[in-house]
């Protein structure tokens, strides 16, 4: 048996209080509450962090805890490349960030999250498994399992494996 979630608005959700270390979510207008990310998580989150910090600079990184405002959803992504002159309002930014990198935890659901980048702008969505050594990256053309090395289009840089798990 299964029970319908309760969807509410944008406006809505900008209202709702998160509890400490709880990360909240709005995807196509339901609430999701991520678990807060296990060290391996948080690993791979620095070492992405500091290569694209290296290559491109801080000013254009953001860590966790950026909100984009896609539609009537709001993600927020583990780290993120906004565009250079990426729209922003006084909470979120609006629209996709450039490139949108998700790092998985157990039990989370993808496909609904890289349909809204996607749609809503994003050149790129890399999709992280921690658990598998892996790298996926979604463009609007192409879904690209990483063997080695990718190199990034929107930011003319070259990550590779080793960069991200060690």
């Amino acid at each position: 048996m299964s029970t319908a979630a309760t969807l509410i608005t944008f406006d809505e959700f900008l209202q709702m209080r998160e509890a400490e270390g709880e990360k909240l979510e709005l995807v196509e207008g339901e609430v999701i509450s991520m678990p807060p990310p296990v060290l391996e998580h948080s690993d791979i989150s620095v070492r992405i962090l500091r290569f694209l910090t290296e290559r491109i600079g801080w000013s254009r990184v953001r860590p966790d805890a950026t909100g984009y405002r896609i539609g009537e959803s709001c993600l927020i992504p583990d780290i993120s490349v906004p565009f250079e002159s990426q729209a922003r309002d006084e909470k979120t930014f609006l629209r996709a960030p450039m490139i949108a990198i998700e790092i998985l935890s157990p039990h989370e659901e993808t496909e609904s999250k890289i349909s809204i980048y996607l749609h809503g702008g994003a050149c790129e969505v890399w999709i992280v498994n921690p658990k598998l050594k892996m790298l996926v990256v979604y463009t609007a053309e192409a879904r690209i399992e990483v063997t080695g090395e990718y190199r990034s289009a929107a930011i003319s840089q070259t990550i590779t494996l080793t960069d991200i798990f060690g």
